[in-house]
């Protein structure tokens, strides 16, 4: 659990210090509507706004170094949910 805690605030940071200058909104960390799921805990963050090729592609590089330091972790991206579950 420290993991998935310490993971979704290092990118709500990473999202808040790159996006929010340009306009996005982020909100987040928080658990996820069903916050453990198959022994599996679960976090949310989200961005609001609009998503350029440029944004997707440094988005992806974050989500890479995510993945790098914390190895453990699993990070799911949606560019368009339906819903937040």
């Amino acid at each position: 659990l420290q993991a998935v805690d310490a993971a979704a605030a290092d990118l709500a940071s990473a999202l808040r210090r790159e996006l929010e200058p340009l306009g996005l909104e982020v909100l987040g960390p928080a658990p996820g509507v069903f916050p453990r799921l198959n022994d599996r805990y679960r976090h949310q963050v989200l961005v609001k706004g609009a998503f350029n090729a440029e944004r997707r592609r440094w988005l992806a590089g974050c989500l890479a170094s995510l993945r790098e330091a914390y190895p453990q972790v699993d990070a799911i991206h949606d560019m368009d949910p339906l819903t937040v579950f």
